[in-house]
């Protein structure tokens, strides 16, 4: 590829990402600085939407060919341009900008070359207050440019040749900015936190309880529950405090995603390890609640056995049911629920306000889902705490 078509890229990507909001600064508050970049290999769901438009020109990139147009290209060469820019990627470049609470991302496909030409072009997507930094950060990039992943880092937050010094302390950077935002499913941080895991897994060297809660986090962000899992293991070593936030973490992770099997599973063969039996079982039930299927009675036994006044007050008081499954199952209105359970529509609606009792929303309306229902008068009936 040339100079003048490297350089064509950068400059076309540069107002693709501009116009598409690309820079996170003008998004968050607080005192942002440049942190560094790296070059990586595409992200799953990168790669992923990658292969999707190059097929049919659909998916989360299809968005750019909009962008480019909005940079005065016709809507043919606004498709041609963003097609080739595709076709052309081989890997990501991502500068990190850090603030008072985390680090964030601004990414964009590299071309396999550090030449001058791109790299004028890859400045701009920065904010320019933050450009010579990163202008100088991509220069130091070419000189190392025959390093691998995950070692081609340029800039100020790496000290020295402290490659996993780098990893660590992106890593407690995305976590910390994950626990002020949550985790709402930010592509960009979901790619940060495959990264960071992808190169932490490769790079050897001891890990503190504080450094695998980070990772939890990471892990949580990118999606990979196994991992977090993992991590939650290796931070038993550091008390039941250190653990109980990290399961409340994969709780929440988990049921934002529709429950996950494989995750109870593990809870239910490993939680002995962890020293908090109660939080271990908790985690259990709002994980399956959320799947609105699989076994609830041995995971609500669990949690009666741990503690039964604290369970009850959970099980009773506290929105623990909403499945969050895309498919429910078939879905009940108040009325059919409360003939169902024996109960009155007004007692139903009650609980369903409350959120004490299986629900399922979707485009503005909540329903009782039956095969959830089943289940929680079940676990709960067992204990007698359906009237509670």
């Amino acid at each position: 590829m040339s100079s003048d078509e490297t350089r064509a890229m950068a400059a076309e990507l540069s107002g693709m990402l501009k116009a598409g909001a690309g820079d996170p600064l003008a998004l968050l508050a607080g005192q942002w600085s440049f942190h560094s970049c790296f070059l990586a290999p595409f992200s799953p769901s990168f790669a992923a939407a990658r292969e999707q438009f190059l097929v049919d020109g659909g998916g989360p990139l299809s968005a750019t060919v909009e962008q480019l147009r909005h940079q005065g290209l016709s809507a043919t060469e606004a498709a041609e341009t963003a097609r080739k820019l595709m076709t052309a990627a081989q890997g990501l470049c991502v500068a990190v900008v850090a603030g008072d609470h985390g680090v964030a991302t601004v990414p964009q496909p590299f071309f396999g070359s550090l030449d001058p030409a791109w790299r004028d072009g890859a400045a701009q997507v920065l904010a320019e207050d933050y450009r010579p930094a990163f202008a100088a950060a991509l220069a130091a990039l070419d000189s190392i440019s025959d390093r691998g992943w995950p070692r081609l880092i340029a800039g100020p937050a790496l000290k020295g040749d402290d490659v996993r010094g780098y990893w660590l302390d992106l890593a407690h950077g995305a976590a910390e900015y994950s626990e002020l935002t949550g985790n709402r499913g930010d592509a960009r941080m979901i790619d940060l936190g495959h990264w960071i895991g992808s190169a932490l897994a490769v790079l050897p060297g001891e890990l503190e309880v504080e450094d695998h809660a980070a990772l939890c986090r990471c892990a949580l962000v990118a999606n990979d529950f196994a991992t977090a899992c993992s991590h939650i293991a290796a931070c038993a070593g550091g008390g039941e405090e250190a653990v109980i936030e990290q399961l409340d973490g994969l709780a929440t992770a988990v049921c934002q995603h529709g429950g996950d099997a494989a995750t109870a599973a593990w809870l239910a063969d490993h939680g002995g390890t962890l020293g908090c039996a109660y939080d271990v079982a908790l985690a259990r039930v709002r994980i399956i609640a959320a799947a609105g299927s699989g076994d609830l009675v041995p995971a609500v036994d669990a949690l009666v056995e741990a503690d039964r006044k604290l369970a009850r007050q959970a099980l009773t008081r506290e929105p623990l049911w909403q499945v969050t499954a895309e498919d429910p199952g078939d879905l009940l209105d108040t009325a059919a629920a409360a003939e169902l359970l024996g109960r009155s529509p007004t007692a139903i609606a009650k609980r369903l306000e409350a959120r004490t009792v299986p629900l399922h929303a979707r485009d503005g309306q909540v329903r009782l889902p039956r095969r959830a229902l089943d289940a929680w008068r079940e676990a709960l009936g067992k204990h007698g705490l359906i009237e509670a």
